[in-house]
C-alpha cells in the first residue's frame, strides 16, 4: 500500500468491517476498524500510546475500552455532554456489555480523561495544554456534529500527529461546505474536503463507514 497517495488500498477492507457484530465489537465497527488498523497496518510499529476523543462515543466507547485494556493507552475524552460517554463505558463495566473473552471482566488500566465542555476553535488547544495532552498520538477522533473538519485542520495545524484520525463526515455534501460554528446535528464535511485535507498533510484517505458517516484517515509511520 502507497501511503502517500490520497487514496489508499484499504478501502475494501474498510467495507468487510462494516458489518455489526454486537457479541465482539463496538456500535459500527469503530472498534473493529481500529484494531485492524493498529494490529494489521501498523503492526510492529511503536504507535504513541495515547488517543484524543473529540466527541462523545457513548455506547461506542468500547475502542475505548479496547485501547486502554489491551493496549494500556491513556487518553482524553472531550464533549459539551460528556455524562453520555461515562454512561458508556459504565455500561460495559458495570453491566458486562463487553463479551469478548480477552475484555470480560477486566477494569480499565487508565480511567481516560474527561472533559466536559464545548469544544470550540478558540478552546481547544487550551483544554489540551491544561491537561497535558502530548502532541504525537496513536489515535484522534473528531465526532461534534457540526465544523469537524475545521477542527481537524486546526489541530493538524497546531502540531496534533497522529497516525490513525477517525472523523465523521456528511453523506450528503459535496464538494466545499461552508464553515459554521453555530450550527450543531450534522458535519459539515465532505469525503472531497477530506480527500483534499490529505494532499495537504501528508495522510492517506482509506476508507469510510456508511453506517457511521465515520472516514479514516492513515499516515506512513517512520
Amino acid at each position: 500500500m502507497d501511503l502517500q497517495h490520497p487514496i489508499g488500498l484499504y478501502q475494501n477492507e474498510i467495507y468487510m468491517c462494516n458489518f455489526y457484530d454486537s457479541e465482539y465489537y463496538g456500535l459500527y465497527n469503530c472498534d473493529r476498524i481500529l484494531r485492524f488498523f493498529i494490529e494489521t497496518l501498523y503492526r510492529g510499529c511503536d504507535l504513541p500510546p495515547y488517543y484524543i476523543g473529540i466527541g462523545m462515543p457513548g455506547p461506542d466507547a468500547k475502542w475505548v475500552y479496547s485501547l486502554n485494556q489491551e493496549k494500556n493507552w491513556k487518553g482524553i475524552l472531550i464533549d459539551r455532554i460528556n455524562t453520555y460517554a461515562q454512561q458508556g463505558i459504565q455500561d460495559i463495566l458495570l453491566k458486562g456489555e463487553i463479551t469478548h473473552p480477552s475484555l470480560t471482566d477486566k477494569p480499565f488500566v487508565h480511567l481516560p480523561i474527561f472533559i466536559e465542555q464545548e469544544v470550540t476553535l478558540e478552546n481547544i488547544i487550551s483544554i489540551l495544554e491544561n491537561n497535558k495532552v502530548p502532541k504525537k498520538v496513536g489515535y484522534l477522533q473528531i465526532d461534534i456534529d457540526s465544523f469537524d473538519y475545521w477542527l481537524l485542520k486546526h489541530l493538524l495545524d497546531y502540531g496534533i500527529d497522529s497516525p490513525i484520525i477517525r472523523i465523521e463526515y456528511n453523506n450528503d455534501a459535496v464538494g466545499e461546505v461552508e464553515y459554521n460554528p453555530d450550527w450543531y446535528g450534522v458535519s459539515q464535511c465532505s469525503i472531497d474536503m477530506l480527500i483534499d485535507l490529505c494532499l495537504e498533510y501528508g495522510y492517506c484517505y482509506a476508507g469510510h463507514c456508511l453506517q457511521s458517516c465515520d472516514a479514516y484517515l492513515i499516515k506512513r509511520v517512520l
